[in-house]
């Protein structure tokens, strides 16, 4: 028996010697910029041209996406599998809406909350190398109960200078520029990514409220039409990086990221009010005007002594980062009838946050197939809330009173540890982990001078077990994880948005509780490659946003608990080579959702079916000629109290190689194109129906220049 075991352990160790030094480059969570990959991870096995999976995750190589020439990226990012970025910025995978972005293995200020989407359309898709997506992380990722997407920035391979600048102009005055440049000298390394951006949406919305009886008939509505100018989304964005490896196996480094972003439009809304017997009580039309200003800023150190199958790893990073989101809007309200009036209001929505990480992870190997890590990480996050409105003098509305200024501070502070073991026998790779979190929340209003200190405590699990089969591999992960509560969710204030929608948080909110379990198996035959999950998704606790029509159909919405939500589906991948010119692939995501969110009237459940489809066509029509089609279908789904229609579009890029450092690029988004998301939403005091349609076709010509 004793024999037996030093058999299996000793092929085992030289079957992980192997897939390691065989693929060094397998897609992995990477180590800090700059760095080789990790020889410490166990990899699974990827065949499938510009995709590997691993234990944790699937990485897909980006560095030479047609889309990512002039689009950002989230442009980049809605071309890859299970991945969605809805036309108002929303990030999802497969439907869910828990996502961190993570820049080069570590999580980024500059990417969560309400910066995201503002963040990755300001990014260029072409600053990107890879994308690995975790639907399910292990106990290392601080994943705060979601998906994580690994954006991995281009780095210096070769000695010397090298890069590429890009250059696009389109329809309506768009025009993107970009430059990402490498150099590599002996123990020195750099990069830098800048891009200026001027993107253009089209946004109009339509919003019918119907007010309610106890029994239920209708006794008014509420008719508003909002058009807006087109929206110029200016934007700037630079990340440089620069590394010294004094050794092969040390490497020390620094990253800094700035970004700066403000849409320009004006919008003109027209509402109309009605009695239940469609007699008209009231006419207006607003105007809405102003600024709106979003900046951040990121710097990070690290310092990483990689391993071998035989030494131990250690790994130290250092970040600071600040956001900042400045809405300074007015509003000019004209009331044609019953009575003629006119208001003049100031609305100013101040945020600041600041966030300060400090990580360690360590690994090292016991014996020949088994490794064990252990990390620890301390971080504190600071969310500066202001929220004001004034009525302007020259205001002939009495009925209009001001909101009082609030501001509302939180501070969150999280210490966290963790272990993973990692075991390779043969064909079999066995991962399990547990990550301690010690969780505090110091929040204050200033208006009525109220704090309050709270602490949560948690331990996250996970576990993950894969096996080859030849060219096959199947892997099940398992993690039941906490969600921590967005301390804007608790702001008692009340935060006036504009004249019919407010906000207010929920200072008695309890975090969530996630559990999520998953099973795929990935084949390959001859030229298709193909993938099969089926994956299952538990919350308690659900955090979810509660609506409440007030007086003049005010919509006031507060995030609540309710009870146990669930979801399952199956999501089915396929890749296939048609010769040496044409490979296409498909994506397709069918699940059912299950909501427990809180009413007004008590706890309400809904269910519902929803889908998703995405495809691509790469086809190489001539040596010098490349053209790529790809397209996204997004079906309905849930949201708190209603149901939200899906949306679709189709893209073509064709490349067109002048000579080898020059090419130019024709670019055409949303050939196809339905924008128009219908959200319903009924509590027991009236209906709404929201019609929005953001986005819009867009045409740009490019050209892009390799520098050697």
């Amino acid at each position: 028996m004793r024999r037996e075991l030093r058999r299996a352990a000793l092929a085992g160790a030289v079957a992980w010697s192997a897939v390691v030094s065989a693929q060094p480059d397998a897609g992995r969570l990477p180590s800090p910029p700059g760095t080789e990959p990790r020889n410490d991870d166990i990899v699974v096995e990827g065949r499938r041209r510009g995709t590997t999976r691993t234990i944790e995750g699937t990485v897909h190589d980006v560095r030479d996406n047609p889309a990512a020439g002039a689009g950002s990226a989230a442009d980049m990012l809605n071309t890859i599998p299970s991945v969605n970025v809805s036309p108002d910025g929303a990030v999802t995978v497969r439907g869910n809406g828990n996502v961190q972005v993570y820049i080069d293995g570590r999580p980024s200020a500059a990417l969560s909350g309400e910066n995201l989407a503002a963040s990755l359309q300001s990014m260029a898709g072409g600053s990107i190398a890879s994308a690995e997506v975790i639907t399910n992380p292990s106990a290392r990722f601080d994943s705060n109960g979601g998906a994580i997407i690994n954006l991995v920035l281009n780095r210096a391979r070769d000695d010397g200078l090298s890069g590429t600048v890009t250059a696009n102009a389109g329809d309506h005055r768009r025009a993107n520029a970009a430059f990402n440049g490498t150099y590599r000298e002996a123990e020195l390394s750099a990069s830098l990514s800048a891009s200026l951006r001027d993107d253009v949406r089209f946004t109009h919305i339509f919003d019918v409220r119907r007010r309610l009886s106890a029994s239920g008939s209708e006794t008014g509505r509420s008719v508003s039409r909002s058009r807006y100018t087109p929206t110029h989304a200016r934007s700037a964005n630079v990340r440089a990086s620069i590394g010294y490896q004094p050794t092969d196996a040390t490497e020390l480094g620094a990253d800094l990221v700035v970004t700066a972003g403000s849409p320009t439009n004006r919008v003109d809304e027209r509402r109309l009010d009605y009695r239940a017997d469609g007699e008209p009580l009231s006419v207006q039309n607003r105007v809405r005007g102003g600024t709106y200003v979003q900046n951040s800023s990121e710097i990070s150190a690290y310092y990483q002594r990689r391993g071998s199958p035989t030494s131990a790893s250690l790994k130290l990073a250092v970040q600071h980062g600040t956001t900042g989101l400045r809405s300074n809007r007015t509003f000019s309200t004209t009331r044609l009838f019953p009575v003629p009036d006119r208001t003049f209001e100031r609305v100013l929505n101040r945020t600041e946050s600041r966030t300060d990480r400090l990580a360690l992870d360590y690994e090292r190997p016991m014996g020949r197939a088994l490794r064990l890590s252990v990390g620890s990480e301390w971080k504190r996050e600071r969310n500066r809330y202001h929220n004001q409105r004034d009525l302007e003098e020259g205001s002939r509305d009495t009925a209009v009173d001001p909101v009082a200024p609030s501001l509302f501070e939180g501070v969150q502070r999280t210490a966290a540890g963790y272990v993973t073991l990692q075991a390779l026998s043969g064909s079999w790779t066995l991962q399990v982990g547990a990550r301690m979190e010690q969780i505090a929340i110091d929040t204050g209003l200033s208006a009525d001078a109220v704090r309050r200190l709270r602490h949560l405590s948690g331990v996250n699990q996970s576990a993950a077990i894969a096996r080859t089969f030849g060219d096959d591999q199947m892997v099940v992960r398992y993690s039941r994880t906490l969600q921590r509560i967005d301390t804007r969710d608790l702001n008692p204030a009340i935060v006036y948005i504009d004249a019919q929608n407010w906000r207010a948080g929920n200072p008695s909110l309890l975090p969530q509780r996630v559990t999520a379990i998953e099973a795929e198996y990935a084949f390959h035959r001859g030229s298709i490659d193909g993938s099969a999950t089926l994956y299952y998704r538990r919350t308690d606790d659900t955090i979810a946003p509660r609506s409440e029509f007030l007086d003049d159909n005010v919509l006031l919405t507060t995030a609540r608990n309710g009870g146990r939500s669930h979801s399952a589906g199956i999501e089915a991948t396929a890749s296939h080579g048609i010769g040496d010119g044409l490979r296409y692939s498909l994506t397709g995501n069918l699940f059912r959702a299950d909501l427990s969110a809180l009413d007004p009237s008590g706890l309400v459940d809904a269910s519902s079916l929803s889908w998703s489809l995405q495809g691509s066509l790469d086809w190489a029509v001539t040596p010098a000629d490349r053209l790529r089609l790809d397209g996204n279908v997004q079906g309905p789904g849930l949201v708190p109290q209603g149901r939200r229609s899906g949306t679709g579009a189709l893209n073509l890029v064709w490349r067109h190689t002048l000579s080898p450092d020059l090419s130019l690029s024709l670019t055409a988004q949303g050939i196809l194109l339905d924008t128009r998301v219908r959200t319903s939403i009924r509590t027991a005091a009236a209906i709404q129906l929201v019609e929005r349609q953001s986005g819009g076709r867009a045409f740009l010509v490019g050209l892009s220049w390799k520098i050697r």
